[in-house]
């Protein structure tokens, strides 16, 4: 009989333990089971379990931090008023918890509980920071601006710091879009923590995007420069190019000086900046800015560091100075000739479109550092672009020589050495020397691993052909076709290029090939430069030799150079004797660009474009003329 009820009694304890709850101390799923209770906005079943666990662990930081989330989304204050304190019986420092209090106090609409508790906690703890600071935190959480003022003054008073809660501030005025207060507040900030640059400027000029905000900004870095702190005034520097007013960025930066090799480093950035903004003129000031602020005097030797400065700065300018010339040749027809393939491009920039005095300065300059330092001291990829302007714009062939030299004799880059190679033989072409461009390239090929020998093999046809050995060009041409995988970036040029000599010179007769012999010439004398000359030649061969196809590509050649010369009725004069038969389309579209492009005619244009449509529908031509068509009729419709 007792031991019937021994056993009686041992089973209604077990059983009145599982009514009254799970032993959630040993359940580990407790905690994502109230989760999932809560997220079925089953809320009574998640607090149930919330409060088990801090039953039975006080420190469940989790479980605390679930449940006074849940009864704040609740609006069950007095519930979270009861979970805070019984938080701080655990930890009784915690000020974090202790401020969260006071707005409980807030939240139940007693607002003067609230604040004698958080001025309390400010009394209880005078010499901590962290208590001034989740109180304030609280005035800004709450909007509650004069008690946030009151309180940040009084810390700064006790800890003696004038930037003390400056970046909370700033960013809460930031909020209001109180610009000028948050401004002062960032400012202040930057004067007692000026490594603290990067970020101020990140935030200020995020502030910024805001349009409204400028001219509040602007006032407040104003007042501040006479104070002479230099980052203050960087400050300005980057505000005034943020907002667009680069030449006033400028200014600023003169201001500041180029007496220190920082101070060049910081100009460096900012001819970088001006150059992506496209600011070209001002990026080319700013760079030869650098360039007169190093030693000239091969007497004064320069640091490592003003090498590389110098060496950056040529490099950067030869950049500024090439992108000078873009806007202009970035217009390209519609009817090019042998549109991308590099045999037939134009290697020179019309010199029309350049900023003459900026680039005679510019090369004087160069001149004058490069006569007088060693060549150490620039970089190889300074001396390719100073020798790309020499060629392509300035036609200096002499001195393009001596800045590719150095280029190809001072790199371990192999494709820098490679395209300084390439480009000594365009130079030479260009000086009329094609021989001793052949003798470069053989040269170089022979010293090359085979792999890396088809660019300039491809190179090799094309001074072959220019040099007038036809045959030999053919030959090798044939070599690389086989050669070139057809993914190779050459090959379509190659292939391009082959068919061409073999239609104009190899299949067909005497006539024929004596034709071909003067277009190669004219093209010759294009690739110096003299395109007067080369027209004569094209239309000479055209009127010698009339019936042979290359004729037609001739008399299209010589029309282009009026183009380029701007002798637009001679354009128009010599593309109308194409605009029937096999160049007609071509043609006809480079007279309606003409119209379009240069005489801004668009009646005349549109008259041209159609015609490209009507009598020549199947050409390729057909559907980016149709394209242009449409802008210009949309251009021409009344607002």
């Amino acid at each position: 009989m007792n031991r019937a009820l021994l056993i009686l009694l041992l089973i209604s304890a077990v059983s009145a333990q599982q009514t009254v709850r799970p032993n959630v101390a040993t359940d580990k799923t407790a905690f994502r089971r109230a989760l999932k209770y809560e997220r079925s906005n089953q809320t009574d079943e998640a607090v149930k379990i919330y409060r088990e666990l801090l039953e039975v662990n006080p420190k469940n930081s989790r479980a605390y931090s679930q449940l006074k989330s849940l009864f704040r989304r609740l609006k069950k204050y007095e519930d979270l008023e009861l979970l805070i304190q019984t938080r701080l019986k655990t930890y009784p420092q915690d000020i974090q918890s202790m401020a969260e209090l006071g707005e409980v106090y807030l939240l139940m609409g007693d607002e003067s509980a609230a604040v004698d508790h958080w001025e309390q906690i400010i009394a209880e703890n005078q010499s901590s920071k962290t208590g001034y600071r989740v109180v304030l935190q609280e005035y800004i959480r709450h909007g509650m601006e004069n008690r946030m003022d009151k309180l940040v003054s009084e810390g700064r008073e006790a800890f003696g710091e004038a930037d003390l809660f400056s970046l909370e501030l700033a960013g809460f005025y930031s909020r209001k879009q109180n610009f000028s207060e948050a401004t002062n507040e960032f400012l202040t900030y930057l004067q007692f923590n000026p490594k603290q640059f990067k970020s101020v400027s990140r935030q200020l000029l995020r502030m910024s995007d805001d349009a409204e905000s400028h001219e509040e900004i602007e006032a407040e870095l104003s007042s501040r420069l006479e104070s002479g702190n230099s980052s203050i005034k960087m400050l300005y520097a980057d505000f005034l190019f943020k907002i667009g007013r680069h030449s006033d960025a400028v200014q600023q930066h003169r201001d500041m000086g180029t007496s220190s090799e920082s101070d060049l480093n910081r100009w460096l950035t900012l001819a970088g900046n001006l150059r992506k903004e496209v600011e070209l003129s001002l990026a080319s000031d700013a760079y030869i800015t650098v360039l007169h602020s190093l030693p000239h005097d091969v007497s004064q030797r320069l640091t490592l560091r003003q090498r590389k400065i110098m060496g950056e700065a040529l490099y950067g300018l030869a950049m500024t100075s090439e992108l000078q010339i873009a806007p202009k040749e970035n217009v390209r027809s519609l009817a090019e000739y042998f549109p991308d393939n590099q045999f037939f491009r134009n290697p020179f920039v019309s010199r029309s479109s350049i900023v003459t005095e900026s680039l005679q300065e510019t090369f004087a300059l160069y001149d004058s550092i490069l006569t007088t330092l060693p060549a150490t001291t620039f970089s190889p990829q300074a001396h390719f672009r100073l020798g790309e302007i020499k060629y392509r714009i300035t036609r200096d062939f002499d001195g393009a020589l001596t800045s590719f030299r150095a280029a190809e004799t001072g790199t371990d880059n192999r494709a820098l050495n490679l395209a300084a190679a390439s480009r000594l033989a365009d130079v030479l072409i260009a000086k009329g020397d094609p021989e001793s461009a052949l003798n470069i390239l053989n040269d170089k090929i022979a010293s090359l691993p085979d792999r890396q020998q088809n660019d300039l093999k491809v190179k090799r046809c094309y001074v072959l052909l220019l040099s007038g050995a036809i045959d030999s060009a053919e030959y090798n041409l044939t070599e690389l076709v086989n050669d070139l995988a057809v993914k190779d970036d050459a090959f379509n040029d190659v292939l391009e290029l082959k068919g061409f000599v073999d239609e104009h010179f190899s299949r067909t007769n005497e006539e024929g090939k004596e034709a071909f012999r003067y277009y190669i010439s004219a093209e010759l004398l294009l690739r110096q430069a003299k395109k007067t000359e080369a027209q004569a030649l094209f239309r000479q061969a055209a009127e010698q030799y009339p019936d042979v196809p290359i004729a037609h590509e001739c008399l299209f050649r010589a029309a282009e150079i009026d183009q380029q010369l701007e002798r637009y009725e001679g354009a128009i004069t010599a593309f109308s004797e194409l605009s029937t038969g096999d160049w007609g389309d071509r043609a006809s579209t480079r007279i309606a660009e003409i119209y379009d492009l240069e005489l801004a005619d668009s009646e005349n244009a549109l008259t041209w474009y159609l015609t490209v449509l009507n009598e020549y529908e199947n050409s390729l031509l057909a559907e980016p003329v149709r394209y242009r068509i449409r802008e210009l009729t949309k251009e021409k419709e009344p607002n």
